[in-house]
């Protein structure tokens, strides 16, 4: 397997960022006083968003043979989903960002 030691470190990098998450979810909900069902039920839509858009960057980016283009279609992809549904639940800190940025 010529790049087994890249995905060595690809699930190490998995690994490290759910211990960091799990660390700051601790951390966090000690300094502020706050439930750790409080902390996750806020982040949950986030998740959810990102559950939705993975599986549909992934797919349009296995349309593509290349690899450099397909980081961009999955970039790109990713971009319009995220914009896209955060209008559509009007999200108000993307109208101020997009706003701002005028």
């Amino acid at each position: 397997h010529p790049v087994l030691g890249l995905e060595y470190l690809l699930w190490g990098q998995v690994i490290a960022t759910i211990l960091a998450w799990l660390a700051t979810l601790l951390f966090t909900c000690h300094a502020i006083g706050a439930s750790r069902r409080a902390f996750i039920l806020d982040l949950a839509p986030y998740a959810a968003q990102a559950a939705l858009i993975a599986p549909v960057m992934s797919f349009f980016g296995h349309l593509y043979p290349y690899s450099g283009g397909r980081l961009i279609i999955e970039i790109l992809t990713g971009l319009a989903l995220y914009l896209l549904i955060n209008k559509l639940a009007g999200s108000k800190i993307q109208s101020e960002v997009l706003h701002h940025l005028k």
